[in-house]
């Protein structure tokens, strides 16, 4: 089957931006992934203004990441949610924060980037190479996969990013019955 998502470009961090990925070892093939908009800002701009969000195929993999993590100076605060452990590195010069997805688990790179609604976070790396939407530079919101569950909160923070939203979105909002938990802050 032909993948959706194709070859975006190659990474050339700066050496700083290179120790998560050090840490984290994440492969494409394999997992751990480094995927969402930690990806984007690389790419457009060559720093991770946000967090880095790493998800796994099993609790086995995310287990052997939180232990490498643990044995490298990173600090787990008081973040661990249902759905992620966060954890924080001191560097020098630098802070980076680091979510590990728990929520749930993938088979391969295209289920993790499957699990993102909007194209503009259809993004993985390994660190290297970027595989993802080629639309993702579109100044337009992009609705690629509705889920019900925290559309509200994804919308605003996308629109507070300066992203335009199309009438067909608000639409699909409108039309569908959404849930929204305001209480826990993921983002």
């Amino acid at each position: 089957m032909q993948s959706k998502y194709k070859f975006i470009g190659k990474l050339n961090p700066s050496l700083e931006y290179v120790i998560p990925f050090y840490l984290i070892r994440p492969d494409i093939n394999n997992g751990p992934w480094v995927a969402g908009s930690s990806v984007k800002q690389l790419l457009t701009n060559g720093i991770v203004e946000t967090d880095y969000d790493v998800f796994f195929s099993s609790q086995e993999q995310l287990e052997n990441t939180k232990k490498l993590l643990d044995k490298n100076n990173y600090v787990n605060y008081s973040m661990t949610t249902s759905n992620s452990y966060t954890y924080n590195l001191y560097t020098e010069n630098m802070e980076f924060t680091i979510q590990l997805i728990a929520k749930e688990f993938f088979k391969t790179y295209v289920d993790v980037l499957d699990a993102f609604d909007f194209v503009q976070s259809q993004l993985l790396t390994d660190g290297y190479i970027v595989i993802g939407n080629t639309e993702w530079q579109s100044k337009s919101l992009i609705l690629e996969n509705f889920f019900k569950d925290g559309i509200l909160k994804r919308l605003i923070k996308y629109y507070s990013y300066g992203y335009d939203i199309s009438p067909e979105i608000y639409e699909k909002i409108r039309n569908n019955e959404l849930k929204e938990d305001f209480s826990n802050d993921d983002y």
